[in-house]
C-alpha cells in the first residue's frame, strides 16, 4: 500500500464516522464559552463529543437499514457494509458514556436530558416518515442548542449578544445542511432519501438558500453594530468567514461537485471559531 494514501484514508474514515462533526461541535461550544467568559467542566465537552457522534452514527445506521441495496454515497455505503461492528461500537460507547453522568454538572445533566428527548423524537420522526419536511430545520436547531447547552448550563445568561450568536450559528448550520441537500439531490433520489432538494426541487432550494444568506448578512450587520468590543468584533469576523466559505460553496457549485470537496469544506467551516483562542 502506498503510504502517501494512508492520511487520506484516515481522513475519509473520520468523516464517514462523523468524528469531524463531533469535534467541530466541541470547538464551537468551547469558543462560545471563551467568548462570553464562561468556565466549563471538561466532562461537558467530552459528553458533547460522544453524544454528537452517537446521534449521527445512529442516524446513519438507520438510513442504511432502510436500504435494500448498496447506497450510492460513500458515507452511507460504509455504514451499510459495516453496520454490525459500527452498531457494536455504538453500544460500547453508549455504555461507557454513562460514566460521564457522575462528572457532569447537575444543570448540564438536566438540560441534556431534555435535548436527548428532543433528539429521540427527531429520530423517531425520520424513521416513521418517508417525507420529513422539517428535517433540516430540526437538525440545525438541535445542533445549535447542543453547542450552547454546555455554556448555558455553566452560567451563561441569555441576553441580546447570546441570541445574536445563537441565530448566526443556527443560520450557518441550516445553510450548511441546505447546501449538502442541494449537492446530493441526485444521490438522495437514487437511494430514496428525503431532503429539501428532493422535496422542493433544485430551483426552489436555491431561492431558499439566497434568502438564508440575505438573513445571515443582516444578522451579521446587526452583530457588528450591536457591540463594539475588540473581542466581539473578532468573533463576528470569524462568523463572517464561515459564511463566506459557505457562500463560495453556493456560487461555485459545479467546481466543488466535480471534485467532491464540498462536504469537507462545509464541515471544516465549523472549525474556524478555534481561531478565537489566538486573541
Amino acid at each position: 500500500m502506498n503510504t502517501t494514501h494512508i492520511p487520506i484514508m484516515v481522513f475519509r474514515l473520520m468523516t464517514w464516522l462523523s468524528l469531524d462533526i463531533a469535534l467541530g461541535a466541541v470547538v464551537l461550544t468551547q469558543s462560545i464559552a471563551y467568548l462570553f467568559g464562561v468556565s466549563m467542566e471538561p466532562s461537558v465537552s467530552w459528553a458533547l463529543f460522544l453524544c454528537v457522534w452517537m446521534i449521527y452514527t445512529l442516524d446513519h445506521l438507520l438510513d442504511a437499514k432502510k436500504l435494500k441495496k448498496e447506497p450510492s454515497m460513500p458515507r452511507h455505503t460504509f455504514h451499510y457494509r459495516f453496520a454490525t461492528p459500527i452498531f457494536g461500537a455504538l453500544i460500547v460507547v453508549a455504555a461507557l458514556s454513562l460514566i460521564l453522568v457522575f462528572y457532569l454538572p447537575v444543570a448540564t445533566l438536566l438540560y441534556g436530558t431534555v435535548v436527548a428527548g428532543l433528539v429521540g423524537i427527531y429520530i423517531l420522526l425520520t424513521w416513521w416518515l418517508r417525507v420529513f419536511i422539517a428535517k433540516e430545520v430540526l437538525i440545525a436547531t438541535l445542533y445549535t442548542v447542543g453547542v450552547f447547552l454546555g455554556p448555558l448550563s455553566s452560567g451563561l445568561v441569555w441576553d441580546y449578544s447570546v441570541v445574536v450568536v445563537f441565530v448566526e450559528l443556527w443560520l450557518l448550520a441550516l445553510i450548511n445542511l441546505m447546501l449538502f441537500s442541494m449537492y446530493e439531490q441526485a444521490k438522495d433520489q437514487q437511494d430514496g432519501f428525503s431532503s429539501w432538494a428532493t422535496i422542493f426541487g433544485q430551483k426552489q432550494l436555491v431561492k431558499m438558500l439566497k434568502g438564508a444568506f440575505i438573513v445571515l448578512f443582516f444578522v451579521l450587520l446587526y452583530g457588528f453594530w450591536y457591540e463594539t468590543g475588540r473581542f466581539w468584533f473578532i468573533f463576528q469576523l470569524l462568523i463572517t468567514v464561515m459564511g463566506g466559505f459557505l457562500a463560495v460553496l453556493f456560487f461555485r457549485r459545479e467546481f466543488f461537485y466535480q471534485n467532491e470537496s464540498y462536504r469537507v469544506i462545509g464541515d471544516a467551516v465549523f472549525f474556524v471559531p478555534v481561531l478565537v483562542f489566538l486573541f
